[in-house]
């Protein structure tokens, strides 16, 4: 809240600031960085107020651009501890690693688009990111099923996207002393390394 040394305009100031340098920062991630982002609808569930263990009615939750404010300055603090920890904790660092999607199971999904008239290009982080932002601009005269022209749906756009979300591997946390620093590497991310300092 306000103090006598901050008034509500400036730290309404102050974040609107945040804001437009966090949309510059995301922006870079997935146009020059090779970020990936797969990201899967969360749902809101509300109660009965009388009966908390019935559900009333479900929604999608839709992200506020103060959850992607959050969010890049999350990604970037952890990122700048990571570069620390490597850097002065040798081989007793601890990292966040992200390896390399299952090939197979995208390998079928590629194929499966290619199958409808879809171009999916898997081989990188960054053009798997290409491919999934594109398809919401594809024309459904594309796809055998649906010959209408007009931008491809948007549920078969998520479905796609959540199949592809479905061929990545768990991230997990490791020591940089026990592998090499090559497989330290974050793929969503697209970073050499990276590690989980905020909560």
């Amino acid at each position: 809240h306000a103090t006598d040394k901050h008034s509500t305009n400036g730290l309404i100031q102050d974040v609107v600031a945040l804001h437009k340098l966090a949309v510059k920062i995301r922006d870079a991630r997935f146009q020059t960085g090779g970020a990936l982002q797969l990201s899967r609808s969360k749902f809101k569930i509300h109660f009965d107020d009388q009966s908390p263990t019935r559900a009333t009615s479900l929604e999608i939750y839709e992200q506020q651009d103060s959850n992607r404010l959050v969010e890049e300055y999350m990604l970037l603090a952890n990122r700048l501890v990571a570069q620390q920890l490597v850097t002065h904790c040798g081989e007793m660092a601890l990292l966040r690693r992200h390896a390399d999607p299952r090939m197979q199971s995208l390998k079928r999904l590629q194929e499966l688009c290619n199958q409808q008239g879809l171009n999916l290009d898997t081989s990188t982080a960054e053009a798997l990111h290409r491919s999934l932002q594109q398809l919401s601009m594809v024309p459904q005269s594309k796809v055998e099923v649906q010959p209408r022209s007009a931008p491809l749906d948007h549920h078969v756009a998520q479905t796609i996207q959540f199949l592809a979300s479905k061929t990545m591997q768990t991230a997990q946390y490791v020591c940089s002393g026990d592998i090499g620093s090559k497989d330290w590497h974050h793929y969503a991310l697209n970073l050499p390394f990276y590690t989980h300092f905020t909560p």
